[in-house]
């Protein structure tokens, strides 16, 4: 009894399939959808003369289709209500492969016409403005002033607002783009729209998880001035105020080794030094420091990547890797873990001698940090492929000038927990990672769940004791609510 209702709303399904593919082309005489007339009508024209370039251009493809198609769609009024959305969604969003044009709030944008875009939002055109692998704002198009065609940056400021009003996210990109760390600070060139981007609170430091961080804004910008100076005004715009800071990001390794080591990108480098800061040694004229004794900022809290300039420059100093490490039971569980907290007392013990400090460990762990007088620790470095949810790893006792970083790096272990230093021999002496670099390193470990484990020099029980923090039953006695974020504790894995 059924059948033929049924019958019909298959066949008519067909036909929209059908449709939608046919009418791919509407206004299109070559691979793309904005001709000139319509493009015209975005720029200079009014809603009213679009919304009657959206009734002609539907009519038109309304007669393309076959008669039989035709009667199907108008025996089902459902059906041809979808069949017009379909049209004027692909005229106010559509755009061919290989169109140059962007998409409609493109055009209306360089226009500078306030009025169409307004019409084209409310409508039912995407603010985001997908075109390809881009957003409208990764585009940048520039709205020309009407009288001059120069730049109208209160006329300009005025579209883009409209665009976030209706839900336009100035920081995003297409799905297809989240390998990189950019969004339209890094894809634009024109300063102006730079500076408009900037002062509007567009995202300096975009993230997307694990991220190739040479595409975030003020980085690339470096990069492209390294081998074009033409670039420079773009990474004068970007290093603005406090936003100049590259310390621990990974364009400083290319800073370290192309300004170092090639005289062909010394003058372009020369351009760069006064508006950049950089983690020392990073430029070839910073002078040695006296003495072997680090500042209390040498080191950055900002650390996207395993490259560490400041051991470069430091001559004299220690890598401890902690682990084998027992611990003393807590009986407290991090949020998530399945596993019990175990806590791991160290005493760096190296006067006069830096330490760079790496703690391992395949379960959760507390560790708490006491040095000896005249012992200074340069980093505090989790490894991060045992620092994830089932083994999160939590950090006390350290001051507020000692780096802790929870990045990747290159650290290889046997089977029963130790480092392997195997695979020294393919490593480059330039590296900025200290393990890449084949640097001597020092295992240190206890069996003991009871005695704090020593770094650098030995030490007695008698003395340690004597700087040692009694063990810690319950990290909340601390004051701490969540121990893994307060007072120094790991930040999440990038």
């Amino acid at each position: 009894m059924h059948a033929p209702h049924q019958l019909l709303r298959g066949l008519t399904a067909l036909m929209l399939l059908l449709c939608a593919g046919a009418a791919h082309a509407i206004g299109d005489s070559g691979g793309c959808t904005l001709d000139r007339i319509w493009i015209d009508t975005l720029k200079d024209g009014t809603p009213a003369a679009l919304a009657t370039q959206v009734s002609t251009r539907t009519e038109r493809a309304w007669k393309t289709l076959a008669p039989r198609e035709r009667k199907l769609l108008s025996s089902t009024p459902r059906a041809l209500q979808e069949w017009q959305a379909l049209q004027k969604n692909k005229l106010l969003n559509g755009s061919s492969v290989g169109c140059s044009e962007g998409v409609p709030i493109d055009r209306a944008i360089r226009g500078g016409n306030l009025e169409v875009l307004r019409w084209l939002l409310q409508e039912g055109a995407d603010p985001n403005g997908p075109s390809g692998l881009n957003t409208v704002f990764d585009r940048c198009p520039s709205a020309p002033s009407r009288r001059g065609g120069t730049f109208d940056r209160e006329q300009t400021a005025a579209l883009y607002k409209l665009l976030i009003a209706h839900g336009a996210d100035m920081n995003g990109t297409q799905p297809e783009l989240n390998f990189r760390a950019g969004n339209a600070l890094t894809s634009c060139h024109s300063l102006d729209m730079l500076q408009l981007f900037l002062d509007m609170g567009m995202n300096r430091s975009p993230q997307h998880g694990d991220v190739r961080v040479l595409n975030a804004p003020l980085q690339s910008a470096v990069w492209a001035a390294l081998s074009d100076p033409g670039h420079l005004d773009r990474v004068r715009v970007l290093a603005q105020g406090n936003a100049n800071d590259v310390r621990g990001t990974e364009i400083e390794s290319r800073l370290y080794r192309y300004c170092r080591y090639s005289a062909r990108w010394a003058a372009n480098c020369k351009l760069l030094e006064p508006l950049l800061r950089v983690s020392l040694g990073t430029w070839p004229a910073m002078a040695p420091i006296a003495g072997n004794t680090l500042p209390a900022d040498a080191f950055s809290a900002h650390r996207e990547a395993c490259h560490f300039p400041e051991v470069a420059f430091v001559k004299d100093f220690e890598i401890a890797v902690v682990t084998r490490s027992r611990g003393i039971a807590t009986g407290m569980t991090f949020p998530g873990a399945s596993e019990e907290a175990r806590e791991v007392q160290i005493i760096v013990n190296s006067p006069g001698k830096p330490v760079f400090l790496v703690l391992s460990a395949q379960t959760p762990r507390i560790w708490l940090i006491r040095h000896t007088a005249g012992t200074q620790i340069m980093a505090v470095v989790i490894h991060r492929e045992l620092a994830n949810k089932s083994a999160p790893q939590a950090v006390l006792g350290l001051d507020k000038k000692t780096l802790l970083a929870n990045v990747h790096c290159q650290v290889d272990f046997t089977d029963d927990g130790h480092m392997d230093a195997r695979d020294r021999r393919r490593q480059r002496n330039d590296s900025l990672d200290p393990f890449d670099r084949g640097l001597p390193f020092k295992t240190y470990g206890s069996t003991s769940a009871v005695d704090a484990i020593v770094v650098g020099e030995p030490m007695t029980a008698s003395t340690w004791r004597s700087v040692s923090a009694a063990p810690t039953a319950d990290p909340r006695a601390l004051g701490l609510q969540d121990f893994r974020f307060a007072p120094k504790v790991m930040p999440t894995g990038r």
